[in-house]
């Protein structure tokens, strides 16, 4: 899980400054960092989301688990950050997501003790490979929060665009990802 991961941190912190994105590098350990920008909002600066990724992988499927994730969440900051917004966005990469969610959880504790305001977070873990074609795309949720507001959200946008998608809703939903460090905190 650590081998290279300073390296993917580098870059990842990169391609973030490249898109004019205030960056952060935040070490948790000699092991841990999390890589995160923050593109401000302009009405509710005080009030954010937050789309995620883990950058680390194990020894199999890591296109998928989660280069996928990571990629996806580069792509929303290269053409977010093009716009203003009502509201603060944090793009997130977190390491060490493999062995316990581990740096997600240290990121989610600060924040709790922060007092941030975070009102979503959208995680997208594994979104690269439909082993079966059946087109089924899992959105996982909890009565934690907004998260079901938040999911019916992303079940509806998949209609609204006419996406060639089968969304489905769990809740609830898997708790062996990073967002479940931040239901862990309500």
């Amino acid at each position: 899980s650590n081998l290279d991961n300073d390296l993917a941190a580098d870059y990842i912190k990169q391609k973030l400054e490249g898109y004019g994105l205030d960056t952060y590098d935040q070490v948790y350990s000699t092991h841990g960092r999390n890589i995160y920008a923050i593109q401000p909002g302009i009405l509710y600066p005080d009030e954010q989301y937050i789309i995620c990724a883990h950058y680390d992988a194990v020894a199999d499927h890591c296109a998928d688990d989660d280069a996928s994730g990571t990629a996806g969440v580069l792509e929303a900051a290269r053409i977010l950050s093009n716009y203003q917004l009502d509201y603060t966005l944090i793009y997130a990469l977190w390491d060490e997501e493999e062995i316990g969610l581990i740096v997600s959880g240290y990121y989610a504790n600060l924040a709790f003790t922060n007092n941030d305001d975070i009102l979503g977070v959208i995680n997208v873990e594994m979104s690269g490979w439909d082993s079966n074609d059946d087109g089924l795309i899992d959105i996982h949720t909890s009565d934690i929060a907004n998260s079901v507001a938040l999911a019916n959200l992303v079940y509806n946008i998949v209609s609204v665009y006419n996406l060639d998608l089968d969304p489905v809703i769990y809740n609830p939903g898997t708790t062996a990802s990073d967002h479940s460090s931040f239901w862990n905190k309500g």
